[in-house]
């Protein structure tokens, strides 16, 4: 999640934009409006903010901060391609290890019929 952090926050600032805006642009302006002063935020509170988009994305939820470009919506589409192959590992990792233990539990206890 860290790395993947980093590449949003780091196309939330440096990477080339066809709107000409960024989903940081688009964070500030909702902190400007809550906060009704003039001033960006923080790099930490953005860093969070891409931290927490990072983790959604991969866990396949809905994060709170949508792509503002072309280069922003490839990368997000990537990450949540990324995430929904790993949950599907995982899914058929752990259902793969439930069939193989009913399987050894079935076998065990044929090897116990036997001996009674």
């Amino acid at each position: 999640p860290h790395v993947l952090a980093c590449g949003w926050f780091a196309f939330g600032n440096h990477s080339m934009s066809d709107t000409g805006r960024h989903w940081i642009d688009v964070f500030d302006e909702e902190q400007q409006h809550v906060q009704e002063k003039q001033h960006h935020s923080s790099k930490f509170a953005q860093y969070v903010l891409a931290f927490q988009w990072s983790m959604a994305t991969l866990t396949l939820g809905a994060p709170d901060v949508a792509s503002a470009n072309t280069a922003e919506r490839i990368f997000s589409t990537l990450v949540l391609t990324f995430g929904l192959l790993g949950s599907s590992l995982l899914v058929s990792a752990l259902s793969a290890m439930i069939v193989d233990m009913r399987l050894k539990g079935t076998e065990r206890r044929q090897k116990l019929r036997l001996l009674r």
